[in-house]
């Protein structure tokens, strides 16, 4: 299939691009021509990139680039505010939805079969699935875009995935994971909140293959599975995207430092006494303190299963930034 992916630098974005590409699906990602991240995917064999702004989409001058290729399917990633500032930031969370539903419109023009919307759970918010509450312009924007695609796809199918923690290598500075990651390698205090929030995490690795399961999923029309139920009745479905265990955020902390501990001994390096983690001392974000409770039905009662173990996937991430010095890609 040939397919096309905005935000194609982002952490998410280039970890699903490389998938596809490994799965032998024609991989095209709109970049921004002056972005500093381009570089990041020019060097990936399999990867062609477009210069455009998807804010221009509703341009048909600036869009021609795209508009002359027929694209099977469309990964939408591009949002700009992930963090926490950019998260309250009510004006670029509107610019944002504009953009994309300015990409929806002219994917449904162009006869492209299927969109797939980087969703959040940042959409549930403080509410539930079936009744969600925002508690920032991000949730409010993203469950709104999300909204639309799902009443307005037509003969277009739609997929809003709705992604929660996923850790790697390449995810930005700041995480969590990273953070703790960094501190244990060099000894440091981690100051967190209370921890007491129920959490998921999926491993960068997983999260991919998820992803292209599910597209290869809708190119096998006949596939009896509760994501293709949804999808052949209503041509729309929501996805959440997840491990399959939820547990207590401090709970992930802990096992993230042991997981250190046992990387340091195995190295035969200085290892610290007691935990560095310091729980109760940062307030909550943004966007409050609730609990993350996916539902995993669609995804694993679909037959998609990970490889990766929690620990496993720290482990791996350990050995990664120890051989980096820490360092990653920044976020586009």
């Amino acid at each position: 299939m040939r397919i096309l992916i905005s935000g194609v630098t982002s952490f998410l974005g280039l970890s699903v691009a490389k998938r596809l590409v490994a799965s032998g699906h024609t991989v095209y990602g709109i970049v921004r021509e002056n972005s500093r991240n381009r570089e990041k995917v020019e060097g990936e064999k399999g990867i062609t990139l477009l210069s455009l702004d998807v804010g221009e989409m509703e341009e048909e001058e600036k869009a021609k680039a795209l508009s002359s290729i027929a694209f099977d399917m469309v990964f939408h990633f591009a949002w700009d505010g992930v963090g926490s500032a950019g998260r309250s930031d009510a004006v670029m969370q509107e610019k944002n939805l504009r953009m994309s539903k300015a990409f929806f419109h002219w994917a449904k023009a162009h006869g492209v079969k299927a969109f797939f919307f980087s969703g959040s759970q940042a959409e549930v918010g403080r509410g539930t699935r079936e009744e969600p509450v925002p508690a920032s312009p991000y949730g409010e924007k993203k469950l709104a875009f999300s909204s639309y695609g799902l009443e307005h796809h037509g003969e277009m199918r739609f997929v809003d995935l709705r992604i929660y923690s996923i850790y790697g290598r390449d995810d930005h500075e700041g995480s969590l994971v990273k953070t703790i990651v960094r501190n244990t390698l060099e000894g440091k205090e981690t100051a967190l909140g209370d921890g007491k929030k129920r959490w998921n995490f999926m491993a960068e690795e997983d999260f991919s293959r998820a992803l292209v399961f599910l597209a290869d999923s809708i190119e096998d029309l006949q596939k009896c599975s509760p994501f293709m139920l949804a999808l052949r009745e209503t041509g729309a479905v929501s996805v959440d995207i997840c491990s399959k265990e939820s547990r207590p955020l401090s709970d992930y902390c802990k096992e993230i430092e042991e997981v250190g501990r046992d990387f340091l001994k195995k190295r035969g390096k200085p290892c610290f006494g007691q935990s560095l983690l310091s729980f109760g001392v940062r307030p909550p974000n943004v966007e409050g303190d609730y609990d993350f409770r996916p539902r995993v039905e669609e995804l694993y009662d679909s037959g998609f299963s990970e490889v990766l173990s929690f620990r496993e996937g720290i482990e791996r991430l350990y050995e990664e930034m120890e051989k980096g010095g820490h360092g990653e890609r920044e976020r586009s």
